[in-house]
């Protein structure tokens, strides 16, 4: 177990119950409002309080602190591995072009593109949907995002440890079912070979305090294919909660309760797992602030909220968010220390790998991927036991020795070394003397030299003609005339 991760949390408990405590006050005496009939029906079955004119629903404490101790489904309550992982996600319609040193319109092969160079990167070990192109239509967007992905990597999943394979764009329910079927092309049935359903869908509010029809008539169709409901919101502190850190991860934890207790209302075994996804608005450019110190203090909180609550976050806050417009010294700050942030609070993922703020980069994919294995290392910290403090060697080598000389440098330099791909440990003398380039230089070559040999074959001809099937009925069936 890496030493580091998870010991980060400088919030005690009393201070987590005031947390808790307003959130299911809000729910209570506030409630959501759910453009659903059917949800709203579903949620007076089960005990919430239901205004069917006003369509706002209220949840009573105790029920939403028995749907926290009694949900089998939940996803955030099996044991995960003591470790972080990286997922290279975006969602930007556009990269950045490293030779003409602007942005350009994303296509279908740099969806590709990213995919095969996520696979050949260690550190990377997931990917859902690093960009789209704009020339798509809307309503097939998942589709072809996906048919890309899963046609160059097998690292599929994203955001977190074995995340379900998600929609992000199209939630119309028509569209969700070809997204259902596809997965299940992908992977031969109804599961992946986690055991995990095949599929699932972000159902986020519409914050504040909002949920809106199409969201809840896809959660009912997942429902009923036993798919997974990713649970959250996209909250954004300053306009849509209140200003303070505090306010901001309350209201984000009352729009994921609100969304977990109407899905138990359909279903007691549902299949979900929580988001982490509080957002915050930059006070003078009036942006969103991505990667800034705002952005990672509040979703560490949240992280400690959810496991104060009995959850082990699943799928983690994109804190490899950057402000930065390119490969630079801000998006490596800005990420590598969301990295450790994430690792430290104990998040079992964290994703946006490559992304900039408007953009992803293929060097910035790869840099980042650096950073994840120096952050890694950081996590596991050292281990203390009387081989590593080694007291023997000392004495054996004594007064003026050469350590280098003893086998037991052979024996454990691997465990304690960490090399870099592409940071520079040399001389200046020997940096130049070898290429005298910068990181972003070297990120670069990586890049063209895996993407010139590395081409993995994932899919089977046959599945990759049943997906190329579905995306031809959804052409013909989601596009509206």
């Amino acid at each position: 177990m890496p030493r580091l991760y998870g010991k980060f949390d400088p919030y005690t408990r009393e201070e987590y119950k005031k947390l808790q405590d307003a959130t299911l006050h809000l729910l209570e005496t506030t409630g959501v409002l759910v453009n659903c009939p059917e949800m709203l029906e579903h949620a007076a079955q089960a005990g919430c309080k239901v205004d069917f004119d006003k369509r706002i629903v209220r949840f009573p404490a105790d029920l939403v602190e028995y749907n926290m101790q009694n949900c089998p489904g939940c996803l955030d309550k099996r044991p995960m591995p003591d470790m972080l992982t990286f997922s290279c996600d975006g969602g930007s319609g556009s990269v950045y072009d490293y030779d003409e040193r602007k942005l350009r319109p994303a296509t279908r092969q740099d969806i590709a593109d990213f995919s095969r160079l996520t696979d050949a990167l260690d550190n990377i070990q997931q990917i859902s949907f690093p960009c789209f192109d704009p020339s798509v239509p809307y309503e097939m967007q998942d589709l072809e995002i996906f048919r890309q992905v899963w046609a160059n990597t097998g690292k599929t999943g994203g955001g977190g440890l074995s995340r379900n394979d998600g929609i992000w764009m199209n939630t119309r329910p028509d569209a969700v079912k070809l997204f259902i079927r596809m997965a299940r092309v992908r992977y031969g049935g109804d599961t992946k070979p986690n055991g995990l359903p095949a599929a699932a869908c972000f159902i986020g509010a519409a914050s504040p305090l909002r949920f809106e029809r199409d969201m809840m008539e896809a959660a009912l169709l997942l429902l009923r294919e036993k798919q997974t409901l990713g649970l959250g919101s996209n909250v954004i502190g300053g306009i849509q909660s209140p200003v303070t850190l505090a306010g901001l991860v309350v209201m984000e934890n009352a729009e994921r309760l609100a969304s977990m207790s109407l899905m138990l209302a359909v279903d007691r075994n549902a299949s979900f797992y929580f988001c982490n996804h509080p957002n915050f608005l930059d006070m003078v450019s009036m942006n969103v602030s991505n990667g800034s110190a705002e952005h990672q203090l509040a979703a560490a909180c949240a992280t400690g909220l959810l496991r104060y609550n009995g959850f082990q976050l699943y799928a983690s806050h994109p804190v490899l968010t950057t402000g930065a417009h390119y490969p630079c010294q801000q998006a490596a700050a800005e990420k590598a220390l969301g990295a450790l942030m994430a690792g430290l609070s104990g998040a079992s993922g964290v994703c946006t790998c490559g992304a900039l703020y408007e953009a992803m980069s293929y060097e910035q994919l790869v840099i980042d991927n650096e950073i994840a294995g120096l952050v890694q290392h950081y996590l596991k910290g050292i281990d203390i036991t009387d081989e590593t403090i080694a007291l023997d060697v000392m004495e054996e080598m004594g007064i003026g020795g050469n350590f280098l000389e003893h086998e037991s440098v052979a024996e454990h330099c691997r465990e304690v070394y960490w090399k870099p791909a592409l940071f520079n440990r040399k001389r200046y003398s020997e940096w130049i003397i070898q290429n005298g380039k910068t990181t972003i230089e070297n990120a670069h070559e990586m890049v063209e030299d895996i993407l010139r040999t590395h081409h993995p074959k994932i899919l089977s001809d046959d599945q990759l003609r049943e997906m190329d099937e579905i995306i031809e009925e959804g052409y013909k069936t989601l596009i509206r005339k």
